[in-house]
């Protein structure tokens, strides 16, 4: 999903509950099912439409682009230098079932690089945890203080009981929420700076999965044990296509008829005059027919475009009417390695003026495979806003951007660029401002009653609802009330729909029911100790398979119902000393069969497990679908008290990933994700030349 403006681009959730309107997308009403289907535009939203259209058989659609290929503003572009930039940052989470199928079958599972954010604030010649109110500890002492001077006096008058008017924009709603601190240390400039519109011209309405509203205690705590409080938000874990986000769309329109798709078709003019014969007027002079027209054209320049309806056109182009920002991206590729203390982060905000940007964003962190030579070069996507209140001067835009990029040290001195990337969108954002649901509401009511569902994220003008899940499943719900009638929920319910976040974790297709068992270790008395942790696995209804790795050789004894009912695999250990043994061998099992791991992995800690019963934690509690976040998970389980220094090692390599220490793996079983690539980067050098073999 786009998260362009992450930090604080948050959720419309209207105060209302909900978009009431007598529009068709609510009233349920719906078209035969032979109705001739206009898509215009071949954008996420168009493509959403087209797959939906196509899934469900129907025979009469057609989709009409005005450029000359398809996905629009979600295409990844290489440059001359072949370095691969996205038009915008794309950062995919979603709140749709639908839309993570979608994803799941235009992408193999090996095509996706899986993270966990890493996005902070840089100012003050520092970084500050996302989201600020919770890291207010990070600042300096003085903007510290008056950060806590102004949330402690929205807390007394919440405590107090003080009654305030409800705000009217954003502006008075930070005062009200944060205090006027952290409005003056962050969050008006910030803001300033995404939407180049003041935040006395934004709505208050927009608050919600986007931006953590505050907890005192927890604030106080954090400032007291110097605690990094930075995974809040609904990408805090997101996945990202290893050759660009364009790649999904991509797969999505080749995967649809050629035939449905006419490119370089400009719509000038929509006749609605006779209901019996409305159609679209392009540029080349062609008529178009259509009983139902799903536009992702702006909505201001559809409303200008409506034949013979000159209220419309005055809608859209009202002044005041339809805000916009514009975004301007440079891309910068430079040769080397990112600086150490970049390279942790996938995308930093800055809010000070002394940078022209808003927001960087690390593609190669995203993906090492955005430049043509993956390790050796580094790639730097800038967004730099502009409207009437800020300008920007393109003759010097880049020259001002790498500037910035070397005083902050993202660009060490001295360091070659060897790309240089620039565009330009007028329409980049629809700003959330004050009068934003009236318009919205009016022109889609007016538009619904002529046949047309103006939709995607400036078809219907809410960046609440211009992720990418949002606009793809606006296109499908879309199709789904002109032949069904079903509720366009994201359309009315924005509430309803951001509120469902969180409900999937980020899993590749296919999940295995299975779990694994690795063994490492003499198994001689194999049967004492694996039958009770089958047995526990199995009253959970968990049927592993167990790779038992031995140098020595195993009893039979093991009772036909185990060997029957369970794929006990006796492997041979691989040669290491005794103080490496079982860390070769948990590392050795990764690598050898990463492409095939089940779900979840247990290392268990060979013979010290003897009679000991799977406890930590018990199988009966742990949520398989909820716990899985990559190809494979590891456990490893606590035998005992019986602890091994070279465990820890292993362990804490590769909870580096999520900046826990050793003891926590001791503590209790615990899980973590590694992909395959990283594991012997990750592993001490004096095990990596032990690993190599594998």
């Amino acid at each position: 999903m786009v998260a362009l403006l992450g930090l604080y681009l948050v959720s419309n959730l209207y105060s209302s509950g909900g978009l009431a309107g007598t529009g068709r997308g609510q009233s349920g009403s719906h078209l035969d099912k032979d109705a001739r289907i206009v898509i215009l535009g071949a954008g996420v939203t168009g493509l959403g439409a087209a797959y939906r259209l196509n899934e469900l058989g129907h025979r009469d659609w057609a989709v009409y682009e005005m450029a000359d290929k398809p996905v629009g503003l979600a295409q990844s572009v290489v440059d001359d230098q072949g370095f691969t930039w996205d038009i915008g940052v794309h950062v995919l989470f979603s709140h749709f079932g639908y839309f993570d199928t979608l994803l799941d079958a235009h992408l193999p599972v090996d095509e996706w690089q899986y993270h966990t954010r890493s996005s902070p604030i840089y100012m003050r010649d520092r970084f500050v945890g996302y989201p600020l109110q919770n890291n207010v500890w990070r600042l300096p002492p003085a903007d510290a203080e008056k950060c806590l001077v102004g949330l402690l006096e929205v807390h007394d008058d919440a405590v107090g009981g003080v009654t305030k008017p409800k705000p009217h924009t954003f502006a008075e709603w930070v005062d009200q929420s944060f205090g006027s601190g952290i409005a003056e240390v962050f969050m008006t400039p910030y803001n300033f700076k995404v939407w180049a519109h003041p935040t006395t011209e934004l709505n208050p309405t927009w608050v919600g999965e986007r931006v953590a509203t505050i907890d005192f205690k927890r604030i106080l705590s954090n400032m007291v044990n110097e605690f990094e409080d930075v995974h809040w938000g609904p990408n805090a874990r997101f996945r990202y296509p290893s050759r660009g986000a364009g790649k999904i769309w991509e797969n999505v329109y080749r995967g649809l008829p050629r035939s449905r798709f006419n490119f370089e078709m400009e719509a000038l003019e929509i006749n609605v005059d006779d209901p019996n014969n409305k159609y679209v007027a392009f540029a080349d002079g062609t008529r178009v027919p259509f009983d139902a027209l799903i536009s992702t054209i702006p909505m201001d320049k559809l409303l200008t475009r409506i034949a013979n309806r000159p209220d419309l056109a005055a809608w859209g182009s009202e002044k005041g009417a339809f805000k916009r920002q514009t975004v301007n991206l440079v891309g910068v590729g430079v040769e080397g390695i990112t600086p150490a203390a970049w390279n942790s982060s996938h995308w930093i905000y800055f809010p000070e003026e002394i940078y022209p940007f808003y927001r960087i964003t690390l593609l190669t962190n995203f993906s090492p495979y955005m430049v043509p030579k993956p390790g050796e070069q580094y790639s730097v996507l800038v967004e730099v806003s502009e409207s009437k209140y800020r300008k920007v001067d393109q003759a010097t835009l880049v020259d001002d951007v790498i500037a910035g990029l070397k005083h902050a040290g993202v660009i060490p001195d001295g360091a070659p660029i060897v790309s240089r990337w620039q565009e330009r969108f007028d329409y980049g954002y629809p700003v959330p401002y004050v009068e934003l649901t009236e318009h919205v509401l009016r022109a889609n009511d007016e538009l619904l009653q002529l046949g047309i569902w103006s939709r995607g994220r400036f078809g219907n003008w809410r960046y609440v609802t211009g992720n990418q899940d949002h606009v793809c499943m606006q296109g499908v719900q879309a199709v789904d009330n002109i032949l069904f009638g079903d509720y366009e929920e994201i359309v009315y319910e924005p509430n309803v729909v951001n509120g469902k976040k969180g409900q999937r974790k980020i899993l590749p297709p296919k999940i295995k029911d299975h779990w694994d068992v690795v063994i490492p270790g003499c198994a001689s008395h194999l049967a004492t100790w694996l039958t009770p942790l089958l047995d526990d696995l199995a009253a959970a209804d968990i049927v592993p398979r167990v790779f038992v790795y031995s140098s020595c050789e195993s009893d039979d004894s093991l009772p036909d119902t185990v060997t029957s009912n369970y794929d006990i695999r006796m492997m041979s250990a691989p040669e290491a000393s005794s103080r490496t043994a079982n860390l070769v061998t948990y590392a050795s099992h990764v690598l050898a069969n990463y492409d095939d791991l089940n779900p979840i992995t247990f290392f268990l800690p060979g013979a010290a497990t003897m009679g000991a019963s799977l406890t930590h934690p018990s199988p009966h509690d742990f949520d398989i679908t909820s716990s899985y976040e990559n190809r494979g998970h590891f456990m490893y389980q606590k035998a005992d008290g019986v602890t091994d220094p070279h465990f820890c090692t292993f362990f804490e390599a590769l909870y580096a990933f999520d900046g826990l220490d050793c003891p926590t793996v001791f503590d209790s079983a615990a899980a973590f994700h590694i992909s395959r690539g990283t594991l012997l980067h990750l592993l001490p050098q004096d095990y990596q030349d032990l690993l190599k073999h594998a």
